[in-house]
């Protein structure tokens, strides 16, 4: 989850505690599927007990208002290593999630000899 919280710290958005705390859930989730993604509706379904929501809708709320206020208040530059195109258009939350996601992924599964270069 380190990982996780660290990219999007970077992002320097100042994001709530509770959009904190449902972004890491889903992207975590969703790095932990990747390759293979689950439907949006199906994360914000598994993470809504963890982030204290009454509904995937509540949860899904959370995740919109967090890439709202990354694309709105945090750091463009950052926001456009994932995909340039996000320097000017805001991201869907779900494109958002699965792109990070995918990079995270690829991230953590690719050995330090081959990060270096």
């Amino acid at each position: 989850m380190r990982q996780i919280q660290d990219a999007i710290l970077k992002l320097d958005a100042d994001l709530a505690p509770e959009e904190l705390s449902a972004l890491c859930h889903a992207l975590y989730e969703m790095r932990e599927a990747a390759p293979d993604f689950p439907q949006m509706k199906a994360v914000c379904a598994d993470i809504k007990r963890k982030v204290q929501k009454k509904s995937p809708g509540a949860v899904s709320k959370s995740l919109e208002r967090a890439v709202h206020r990354i694309f709105e208040h945090g750091d463009r530059q950052v926001l456009g290593t994932y995909q340039r195109s996000w320097l000017y258009e805001q991201p869907a939350p779900n494109k958002f999630i699965r792109t990070v996601a995918l990079y995270l992924h690829n991230e953590q599964t690719t050995p330090p000899s081959e990060q270096a270069g």
